[in-house]
């Protein structure tokens, strides 16, 4: 048996529609084609984001979990511009995401 260590992980937590309910598919299609050519593949999980809304109303968002591991990832240019892609190409506010297991949110600039 050959065993291979890969020192970075990334999972990027994405919703399935935009802020306005529609769907995302475009946006995930080429995500998906992003993340193959970064790391030769990923997984993907379906689940549940919930948080207070500004108004104190629970707000919730049926979201895909994007989860991959390969190696020369941070710090890098690379994480950036996925996650700008993200930005650009989507009505979220922000956009959260984990890298080598810690936290981040990316907020779009005004």
């Amino acid at each position: 048996m050959k065993t291979t260590r890969l020192n970075d992980s990334l999972e990027i937590y994405l919703p399935e529609n935009d802020n306005d309910g529609f769907p995302l598919d475009r946006v995930h299609y080429n995500l998906h084609k992003k993340l193959l050519g970064l790391a030769g593949g990923y997984t993907e999980t379906k689940s549940i984001g919930r948080w207070i809304g500004p108004d104190g109303k629970t707000v919730f968002d049926d979201i895909l979990i994007y989860s991959i591991s390969c190696n020369d990832l941070q710090p890098s240019l690379k994480t950036h511009n996925l996650i700008q892609f993200l930005l650009d190409n989507t009505k979220q506010k922000a956009i959260f995401y984990k890298v080598n297991g810690f936290a981040y949110i990316a907020k779009r600039e005004k």
